[in-house]
């Protein structure tokens, strides 16, 4: 049991604000090689609307490079940030996998930091160093993807001093959620001596704390802290010396409880419905094409009355990265103090921004600049502040009235990956920041998503806050994640995307394969990476290999079922409806810790509790024997065959997928 200390007096305690890295500092660059017109004297010249490019022509020579500060003499430094391009100009994008140099000297290096393990591509970037040096190296070996990216960066700088709060961030409690508590630990740096601990906890970002929720003696480093669950919370940790003087206060931790993931079943099937949707009394009623599905996203609150009566929710579409439902939009030939005013309220500001047409400081979301394939100069958004607090206001009065009207949860479009605003802090003194004036936009959506799961997990245990897009890797909101904070990403085009023409509609199965292993460990990590998959197959014969290919990892499948255009023949067309695969309950792997499943030879299986699924993923036939561990009887769901048998033995085309249901 935690034993508590008397309260000798009422302390209160302000929202810890500790002292961070310093200023940047001016810095000479150069580079292993440069694109004609992009040198590296454009990537530390102030401006985001140039930049430094390695190359023009994709290559995967491209993924060896480096770019390098000098700074005229050895510095302390703090930390090296930077700006990445997203594919403008092609193929301009960021690194997934670096490591960072320092020199005195310019001809003996030591490695200081290196790329998080599967951190991803980091289009902003924030790298603790905390060192000594003169010239500052960031190397890479792989650019996005691998297969051609060349380094593109818009700002790159390192900042001065030493950032004393990543002591604090370290002395940050660390936050397990339970079922009605949260359990809270913590290290204490060796270079602080306390007497005691005082912890607070506050409801509200940036309130201030009346009083400890608890003083601790030296040596306790836990606490159990019983809360409603799905509610949002706040703590930070003061380290006191026996006279009562404050030694180190942490940076502040956000948490909500929780029940355990195992407490709801599985989800395996879901879908998308891009029509207009027909109820349940229409001769095509939309439901004939869903299947038994555990939502559908796509549809608005007026289809969940029609599909709550029939066993289902819905997730309608919502964002908060653009301006979109919480401003109006603007045609290109808006009067820019006009657009200013109105935007103000809601919209990222930062005093470097300048978009052509667009209002000094605002930037035109990414959908909404001339060089975007979906531009369209009659209806211009701009890119949302997450930190607003009048967008935080209406964020969650509109999912509230959603919620009232029967919905589900809901669907976040597009994340906040912004190459503006994700990784910077707005500067708008229009709206208060409700969330902490320090935060990037990146790291306030966190807060926002998490406020919207927690409102729909009061509502209903099981509802979905599912994102498509993601954040960039370092985004934190006092110690929460992306995972954290709602239910899963969406992996659009999995294994075959919307493109109408070949090239671009199927994608390499062994790599997507790899990915998929390492996202089904990911639903069991800490914190956890949880991934729902949406294909968009051609006919029958693509979903079951599409749809087996997600099982082999246990992953929630969903494949386009829009109708509108049955011949492929358009880019975004919808492609079929599946509701035979969608209806399939395979119950819970029988081998959890089987990632991937097993192979046999050129062919994959797993087991389930009710069936099993086996993909050939090769160019050819391959003749399967895939052993089912004992005598069953069995229906293969894409022939209709029944059998009885100890092996699953057929013919198995050129990249196929096959489910075997126990009978």
């Amino acid at each position: 049991m935690t034993r508590l200390l008397p309260a000798l007096a009422v302390i209160a305690a302000c929202w810890p604000t500790p002292a961070g890295e310093g200023a940047r500092l001016p810095a000479t660059a150069s580079a292993l090689r440069s694109a004609p017109g992009y040198g590296p004297e454009l990537a530390v010249d102030g401006d985001e609307n140039t930049l430094w490019l390695a190359s023009l022509k994709p290559d995967s020579a491209n993924n060896r490079v480096w770019f390098q500060l000098d700074l005229g003499s050895v510095k302390p430094i703090a930390r090296l940030h930077w700006i990445a391009a997203q594919g403008t100009p092609y193929p301009a994008s960021a690194p997934a996998e670096y490591r960072v140099l320092l020199s005195n000297d310019g001809a003996r290096w030591n490695a200081a930091a290196a790329s998080p393990p599967g951190a991803g591509v980091q289009t902003h970037s924030s790298v603790l160093l905390n060192a000594d040096a003169r010239y500052v190296r960031l190397e890479t070996t792989k650019i996005n993807d691998g297969t051609g990216w060349a380094l593109g960066i818009k700002e790159i700088w390192v900042t001065g001093g030493r950032d004393a709060s990543a002591v604090a961030k370290g002395f940050r409690p660390r936050c397990q959620a339970r079922d009605g508590a949260i359990r809270l630990t913590w290290q204490t740096p060796t270079s602080v001596h306390p007497g005691t601990f005082r912890l607070y906890r506050v409801d509200e970002p940036g309130a201030k704390g009346d009083r400890p929720l608890a003083t601790l003696r030296a040596g306790r480093n836990e606490y159990l802290d019983r809360v409603p669950n799905w509610t949002p919370r706040y703590y930070w940790l003061e380290a006191v010396d026996a006279g009562g003087r404050v030694l180190l206060t942490s940076e502040p931790a956000a948490a909500f409880a929780r029940p355990p993931d195992t407490a709801t079943a599985p989800i395996e099937t879901f879908a998308f419905w891009y029509e207009t949707y027909k109820p349940s009394t229409d001769p095509d009623a939309s439901l004939k094409h869903l299947g038994d599905a555990a939502f559908v996203v796509g549809p608005g609150a007026g289809a969940a009355a029609d599909l709550a009566a029939n066993g289902k929710g819905v997730l309608p579409y919502v964002t908060f990265y653009q301006t979109s439902g919480w401003a109006r939009t603007f045609p290109a030939t808006a009067d820019p103090q006009q657009v200013a005013k109105e935007i103000a309220p809601v919209a990222f500001y930062h005093k470097g921004l300048h978009f052509p047409g667009s209002p000094p400081g605002y930037a035109p979301s990414v959908f909404c600049r001339p060089d975007n394939v979906e531009y369209n100069a009659g209806s211009i958004l701009y890119t949302a502040c997450p930190n607003s607090a009048r967008l935080r206001e209406l964020v969650l009065a509109h999912v509230r009235s959603q919620l009232d009207g029967g919905v589900l949860g809901f669907f976040v479009d597009n994340g906040y990956e912004d190459d503006v605003a994700a990784g910077s802090v707005c500067e708008s003194r229009a709206h208060q920041h409700y969330y902490g004036e320090q935060l990037t936009g990146a790291d306030a959506f966190l807060g926002l998503v998490m406020e919207v799961t927690c409102e729909v997990k009061r509502r209903h245990p099981n509802g979905v806050v599912m994102i498509n897009g993601g954040v960039p890797a370092d985004a934190s909101f006092y110690g929460l994640s992306l995972g954290d904070v709602c239910d899963g990403l969406l992996w659009e085009s999995y294994l075959r995307s919307s493109y109408s023409t070949p090239k671009e509609h199927v994608y390499d199965w062994q790599d997507v394969y790899r990915s998929s292993v390492e996202l089904e460990k990911g639903w069991t990590a800490s914190p956890p990476r949880r991934m729902f998959v949406l294909s968009y197959p051609w006919d029958r014969a693509e979903a079951f290999f599409c749809y087996a290919s997600a099982k082999l990892c246990a992953l929630p499948w969903s494949a386009c079922l829009g109708i509108s255009d049955p011949n492929h023949l358009h880019f975004g067309g919808h492609f079929g409806t599946y509701p035979e695969l969608v209806d399939l309950r395979l119950g819970r792997p029988v081998e959890p810790a089987q990632y991937g499943g097993a192979r046999h030879g050129e062919v994959y299986s797993r087991e389930y509790d009710r069936g099993l699924v086996v993909v050939n993923p090769t160019q050819s036939d391959q003749d399967a024997a895939v052993p089912f561990g004992k005598t069953r009887r069995y229906r293969e769901v894409f022939t209709g065959q029944e059998g009885e048998g100890d092996t699953a033995a057929a013919k198995l085309p050129p990249e196929s997928g096959r489910v075997y249901l126990w009978r």
